[in-house]
């Protein structure tokens, strides 16, 4: 096994070269005693070269230590997801029938419970029943807000433009 000058070894070409005349060969005929032989002694004659070794220095990898972000992914998951039982129907409720008032009393309270909610209602309502307090301050102040803007938003500007630039030329000087 030592690399003597006078025994080289097949190159990479010559070693697929011999593997694919032995799958063309096996295609074409039937192997017979004697290319197992010779195939056998190629085979030997391959196995006992050693291979060149490549001293290789560790590649430092540059997030440091990786294990800590490897997961080991263990749980199996369906493709398709369990369909949910059906709920059963839920039974009523058993009321007793130890009530604190009278049907006559519980009617009359019903009554007067529906006569104030309508009274609310229609004391909520401002304007036409379908505004509220809040858009109806916002219809009343537009017309007095767009006049007051007219009036005095030009002097405004101005005057806020004039004090920047006087403030900006002072620290220029």
């Amino acid at each position: 096994m030592s690399d003597t000058p006078d025994q080289q070894e097949p190159s990479m070409e010559e070693i697929l070269a011999s593997i694919r005349r032995i799958i063309s060969e096996d295609g074409e005929e039937e192997v017979g005693g004697e290319a197992l032989e010779a195939d056998a002694e190629e085979v030997e004659t391959l196995t006992e070269t050693e291979p060149e070794t490549v001293d290789a220095e560790p590649v430092a990898e540059p997030g440091g230590d990786l294990d800590e972000d490897i997961l080991e992914l263990t749980d199996v998951i369906d493709d398709e997801p369990e369909p949910e039982p059906a709920h059963e129907p839920v039974a009523e409720l058993d009321v007793p029938d130890d009530k604190l008032v009278s049907d006559e009393v519980e009617e009359v309270s019903a009554a007067s419970m529906s006569g104030l909610t309508a009274a609310l209602a229609a004391t909520a309502a401002v304007g036409d029943g379908n505004k509220t307090l809040e858009e109806l301050v916002k219809e009343v102040l537009r017309p007095i807000l767009k006049e007051w803007l007219d009036d005095n938003l030009p002097d405004v500007v101005d005057r806020i433009v004039h004090e920047e630039v006087e403030r900006i030329s002072q620290r220029a000087k």
